[in-house]
């Protein structure tokens, strides 16, 4: 059976929480509600039955947030990512380094697309608790493992080709370092990041770009809301020719 998602027409203006989670109750399951908002970004949900889409799509209309019924299958699906760590644009070329020190040239001509921006990501991390000795027959204190959900920040730059590999990345975390015009930069360094990504806007029309490439300091609230944008933007350069 064929499943279809809604895509909004516009990224803006975004639709309220309660507006969103009263139009979606009955159609999407309780406990996916509040998830399915918090990824909202250009890609509403996917996945749903024809029927559903449909009925939540009204919903949505009633609400004055319109989107557009679009079977999933013609939804782009992004390539896998390769991960680089320096950038040195060269006149009409692009130099990428990644941290083996091997090197990939890409001609500027066969540049599409830019994303970018500051993400949210949830990692869940270990911590050991150490529990005492409950009787005598124990010899040693137990450790019990539990795992404590901890908010990442990652700045990503991505860049898509019409050639593969198809996509490169140059993600930054609060333990990494890239390298643009053989300068580098860290999470903290926020003032010559901004300039930097600021250079690499520079390099495709507003189109071509993702919000997060217009406006650096824009925050994602997840990866995947993050990735639906680009799924989003492919969507629409497809329709557009």
């Amino acid at each position: 059976m064929s499943t279809f998602s809604l895509l909004q027409i516009t990224l803006d203006p975004p639709i309220e929480r309660d507006s969103f989670l009263h139009a979606a109750t009955g159609g999407v399951p309780r406990a996916d509600l509040d998830r399915h908002y918090r990824d909202l970004y250009g890609v509403v949900i996917s996945n749903l039955p024809r029927e559903e889409a449909l009925k939540l799509q009204a919903q949505l209309n009633q609400r004055n947030f319109p989107t557009e019924l679009v079977a999933d299958e013609d939804v782009p699906v992004l390539p896998l990512d390769f991960q680089m760590q320096r950038l040195d644009i060269e006149g009409e070329w692009l130099r990428f380094t990644d941290s083996m020190g091997r090197e990939s040239l890409r001609a500027l001509d066969d540049l599409v697309f830019i994303s970018g921006g500051l993400l949210t990501d949830l990692k869940l991390r270990p911590e050991d608790r150490v529990i005492s000795q409950s009787s005598s027959k124990e010899r040693s204190p137990r450790v019990e493992r539990t795992y404590r959900p901890e908010e990442i920040a990652e700045f990503r730059i991505e860049f898509f080709f019409l050639s593969d590999p198809y996509r490169l990345k140059l993600s930054l975390t609060e333990t990494s370092t890239i390298f643009f015009q053989k300068k580098p930069l860290r999470l903290q360094m926020r003032g010559p990041l901004y300039e930097a990504v600021t250079s690499i806007a520079a390099l495709l029309p507003s189109e071509r770009l993702s919000v997060g490439m217009l406006d650096p300091e824009k925050r994602y609230p997840s990866v995947k809301a993050y990735l639906e944008e680009i799924r989003w933007h492919f969507y629409q350069l497809r329709k557009t020719g």
